[in-house]
């Protein structure tokens, strides 16, 4: 088993134009950006697969797209509805 790559180890495997966005993921405090930085490395920094996914093992699967299983969808009312 290899050890966690640090960031400078990041740095130089990722795509260079996907460094600003890791930047901002890194700093970051949502738990939404985290999520997302894990499933790009994990798919090789490429955007594509992580839409394809197959890994349903993974822990993180269900929310790599954003999505957040067993809580119920928000959606604002309109005016006149009940």
């Amino acid at each position: 088993m290899t050890a966690p790559l640090n960031e400078a180890q990041r740095g130089i495997i990722m795509p260079a134009h996907l460094r600003r966005l890791y930047n901002k993921i890194v700093t970051s405090s949502r738990r939404r950006d985290a999520i997302r930085l894990h499933c790009l490395e994990c798919c090789a920094w490429q955007r594509g697969e992580v839409l394809r996914c197959s890994a349903r093992a993974c822990i993180l699967y269900p929310y790599r797209l954003g999505g957040y299983p067993g809580h119920e969808v928000r959606r604002k009312r309109s005016p006149g509805t009940s």
